[in-house]
């Protein structure tokens, strides 16, 4: 699973310039209800990825080993 899903929560391009350009003017023009969203949804695709979830998530498998 890719984290960036792109237009959900955060955007994407493929390197050549003139896509950047295109996702530039996407940010430029993006609603700021839509930008709101954004911001949610960046945040929500991140949660699972901080330090305690990570260690927890490690020591879980841990024990399974065992």
């Amino acid at each position: 699973c890719d984290l960036i899903q792109n237009g959900k929560n955060g955007y994407t391009y493929n390197g050549k310039p003139k896509e950047l350009a295109k996702v530039m003017s996407s940010i430029i023009n993006t609603k700021l209800n839509n930008y709101y969203k954004m911001c949610r949804n960046s945040i929500s695709s991140v949660e699972n990825l901080s330090e305690q979830n990570f260690v927890s998530k490690y020591f879980e498998i841990i024990e399974t080993l065992r």
